[in-house]
């Protein structure tokens, strides 16, 4: 729907759309030709967005303030912290507000609240109506990216549990066994000891089709950013760095 705003006897149509169609600013303005009118199209989230938004609030509202009368203090401290994060202005959790989010903005909030929770040992878990559970796997935007979070917290990608193990996705003996993994020819996750079992005795695609998740491939950099966290592992990437083959490479956050 069209919203308006009076402004400096000026009026403001904030146009909410899917996708930004090129003239549709100045189609309209001709329309409305006898006016001062400045057309900002926006793309507002959804009220899918808005509906998962609050969902994890409530988690974080359940998990550290006990739910109930918190809810809405922690709703305003956890804009606030992600306003300031990324320095955009206060805004409303509301689809039909002027100053709502934008679809790809309400898709960074819903990121920074599972990365959060990933943080402060928040349970991610949604349950649906009808009983189903979504966890933070099926619900984060970027799912190539939420998998890397997990390498690098060294969490279980499908349950959060501490101190997963580094996974190889794809059989190693495809590449000539453990030596011969640089971390660069198979994909990669990070499983608890359960879901990793879990891995080896299920078919890979009913395992995706469940938990709906692959491993990742990895860049030179991703891997040299996991070889603290995983000691034991990328032993010829560690060799073949040391000669020299990758450049200097830093640390990145």
């Amino acid at each position: 729907m069209l919203r308006t705003q009076i402004e400096n006897k000026k009026i403001k149509i904030f146009y909410p759309m899917k996708k930004i169609v090129p003239g549709v600013k100045e189609d309209l303005e001709k329309i409305l030709n006898n006016y001062s009118v400045e057309i900002v199209p926006i793309k507002a989230m959804t009220l899918q967005q808005m509906r998962m938004i609050y969902a994890l609030i409530n988690q974080f509202s359940e998990y550290l303030a006990g739910g109930g009368s918190e809810y809405g203090y922690m709703k305003d401290i956890l804009k606030i912290f992600f306003a300031e994060k990324y320095e955009i202005p206060n805004f409303s959790l509301s689809p039909d507000s002027i100053d709502t989010l934008d679809i790809d903005t309400a898709n960074r909030f819903i990121e920074y609240l599972i990365e959060l929770g990933l943080d402060y040992n928040v349970p991610i878990v949604i349950k649906e109506k009808n009983g189903r559970k979504r966890f933070a796997a099926q619900i984060y935007p970027d799912t190539e990216k939420y998998v890397y979070i997990c390498l690098k917290k060294r969490i279980c990608a499908i349950c959060n549990k501490s101190e997963a193990d580094l996974h190889h996705y794809d059989n190693v003996n495809s590449i000539g066994g453990y030596s011969q993994c640089n971390g660069l020819k198979t994909r990669f996750m990070s499983l608890c000891r359960e879901h990793h079992n879990l891995f080896h005795s299920t078919p890979i695609s009913e395992f995706e089709e469940k938990y709906q998740i692959q491993g990742i491939w990895l860049n030179p950099q991703n891997v040299y950013d996991l070889l603290e966290i995983y000691p034991n592992h990328f032993k010829l990437f560690r060799k073949e760095y040391k000669e020299g083959k990758y450049g200097n490479l830093e640390r990145s956050e």
